[in-house]
């Protein structure tokens, strides 16, 4: 008897990425493309085209999620940043937060109530993903550039 198991994932077809964008030729042709995603690959024979990675057809890019059903205020700011980093809300439980480099590389992380600043001085100039998490999901992403 032979028997056999497979796994997979489902995927929606959109990307959070720092930048990217779809442009379409006159002539039908189009171009997608992320920035701050690791690795994708499209391999094609005549009229089968193979796209590995997050580039699907109905490619959907952002470059900031809120969730609309999280209905309180959360502000970052100063963006751009030269130093401190300020997060403001006036949600009443506790938020998480993650900080990410263009490479996913988890660069601060913490809980905060109210208020937080975050202390960016050592960072390289450049573009960072700031993740907020409450209630168990992703209520909000943002784009953080450092001077």
């Amino acid at each position: 008897m032979l028997s056999f198991s497979m796994a997979a994932q489902s995927l929606s077809p959109s990307v959070l990425a720092l930048a990217g964008g779809v442009e379409r030729t006159p002539n039908g042709t189009t171009l997608s493309w992320t920035l701050g995603e690791s690795v994708t690959e499209t391999l094609g024979t005549g009229e089968i085209v193979l796209t590995q990675g997050f580039q699907q057809p109905s490619l959907v890019v952002s470059t900031g999620y809120e969730d609309p059903a999280f209905d309180y205020d959360l502000s970052v700011f100063p963006n751009p940043v030269a130093s401190e980093l300020v997060i403001e809300t006036n949600y009443h439980q506790s938020i998480s937060y993650r900080l990410v480099d263009t490479w996913g590389k988890k660069l601060k992380e913490g809980q905060m109530e109210s208020r937080e600043l975050i202390d960016l001085t050592l960072l390289s100039s450049g573009v960072y993903a700031l993740y907020f998490q409450a209630e168990g999901r992703m209520i909000r992403s943002e784009l953080v550039v450092k001077q």
